[in-house]
C-alpha cells in the first residue's frame, strides 16, 4: 500500500544521517537541513524552504513528505489534506521559485488507468507518491487507487517523472 499515514510518517522519519526526505507531521516542528537545503516548518501550515537564492514560502500541506534534488534545483512535495495520508504531488524549481507543472504527468497516469475498460478512475482517486530522485532532474512516482475499485489494480506501480 502506498498511501501514508501520519503516523507511519513518524514512525519512519529518518535521524540525521539520512537526507533522502524530510517528513511533515501535524503538531509537529521541524527545521533540518535536507540536501544543502533549509527546510522550516512550524508543525501547523506554514512551511518555508530556503536555497541559496531563494525562500519558497508554502502551505506545508500536512502530513507531507519533502525531498530535495540531487543537484538542490528542485524540491517535490508530497502531500495531503488532513485526512492523514499523502496522495498528491507538487514540483517546484529552487532557482525560479516557480512550480514545475506535473499535470501532463498527471494525465499520462490517468490514461493509462482508464485504458482498461473496467477502470473508470478519476484523477482525484489516484494516489501520487514520491519515493525517490533518479537522477538530477527525474523522479520515481508510486501510483495507486486509493478507492480500491474492482479493475483498477493495475494503477498499483511505479513512474518516471522529468521535471525538466
Amino acid at each position: 500500500m502506498i498511501l501514508a499515514t501520519a503516523a507511519a510518517l513518524l514512525a519512519a522519519s529518518p535521524g540525521p544521517a539520512n537526507n533522502a526526505a524530510a517528513y511533515l507531521v501535524i503538531d509537529k516542528p521541524l527545521h533540518r537541513n535536507l540536501n544543502g537545503i533549509a527546510i522550516d516548518y512550524d508543525g501547523n501550515d506554514r512551511l518555508k524552504v530556503r536555497s541559496r537564492s531563494r525562500l519558497l514560502d508554502l502551505g506545508a500541506l500536512a502530513p507531507a513528505q519533502l525531498s530535495v534534488s540531487p543537484t538542490r534545483q528542485y524540491l517535490a512535495h508530497g502531500f495531503g489534506n488532513g485526512s492523514g495520508q499523502i496522495y498528491d504531488v507538487q514540483i517546484f524549481s529552487l532557482t525560479t521559485g516557480r512550480r514545475v507543472s506535473v499535470s501532463g504527468f498527471k494525465q499520462r497516469v490517468l490514461s493509462f488507468a482508464r485504458s482498461r475498460r473496467t477502470c473508470r478512475a478519476r484523477l482525484s482517486q489516484i494516489s501520487f507518491l514520491v519515493e525517490r530522485w533518479t537522477s538530477a532532474h527525474a523522479l520515481q512516482i508510486g501510483t495507486e487507487d486509493w478507492t480500491r475499485r474492482p479493475g483498477c489494480g493495475h494503477l498499483h506501480r511505479k513512474w518516471t517523472l522529468n521535471v525538466r
